[in-house]
C-alpha cells in the first residue's frame, strides 16, 4: 500500500465503508427499503400491538432475524413503541428500569397555598418507581398510563 497515492488510498477506504454498509450480515436491519419478507409474522406483530392485554414471545436460533423483526416492527408502530436490548447484568428491576426511562406518564401533583389547582407533570416513568422495582410496582406504573393509547415494549435479547 505505500506504492498509492493518498487519492488512491482514500478511494480505497471509501469503497471499503460502502461495502460495510451495504453488506452487513451479522448486524440487524433497520432500513425499511431493505426489509424484505416475513409479512405474516409483521402483521401478526402488529395485531398483537393493537389488541390490549396481549403479549408477545419471538424466539429461534441465533441469526435468522428475530431482531430484525422486531427492529422493522417497532418502525412500523413507531409512536408506541418502546426497544430496549437485554444485557446478562439484567434483572427484573433493571430490565424494567430501562423500558420506564423511556416511557412518560402524566401525574397530578398538588399546587402549592390555600386555593392552588392540581397541576399535570409529565416524567419519565422510570422516576416513579422505586429504586429495585417488583411486578407490582410495575403494575401500578403502568396503570397510570392514559387509557386508548397503546404501549408496546420489545425486550430484545431477552436469554
Amino acid at each position: 500500500m505505500s506504492d498509492l497515492t493518498d487519492a488512491e488510498v482514500d478511494e480505497i477506504l471509501k469503497k471499503e465503508r460502502a461495502i460495510g454498509e451495504a453488506f452487513s450480515p451479522a448486524a440487524p436491519v433497520t432500513d425499511r427499503d431493505l426489509f424484505a419478507g416475513r409479512t405474516t409474522q409483521i402483521r401478526q406483530l402488529i395485531d398483537l400491538v393493537a389488541t390490549r392485554g396481549q403479549h408477545g414471545i419471538i424466539y429461534g436460533e441465533r441469526g435468522v432475524g428475530k431482531t430484525s423483526l422486531v427492529s422493522f416492527t417497532s418502525m412500523i408502530v413507531d409512536d408506541t413503541a418502546v426497544r430496549i436490548n437485554c444485557d446478562t447484568s439484567d434483572t427484573f428491576g433493571t430490565l424494567w428500569q430501562k423500558v420506564c426511562e423511556r416511557v412518560t406518564v402524566t401525574l397530578s401533583r398538588p399546587g402549592v397555598g390555600f386555593a392552588a389547582k392540581e397541576k399535570e407533570v409529565v416524567i419519565a416513568a422510570a422516576e416513579a418507581l422505586p429504586k429495585h422495582p417488583g411486578p407490582a410496582d410495575i403494575e401500578a406504573m403502568l396503570s397510570t398510563m392514559p387509557t386508548g393509547k397503546a404501549l408496546a415494549i420489545f425486550i430484545d435479547e431477552f436469554d
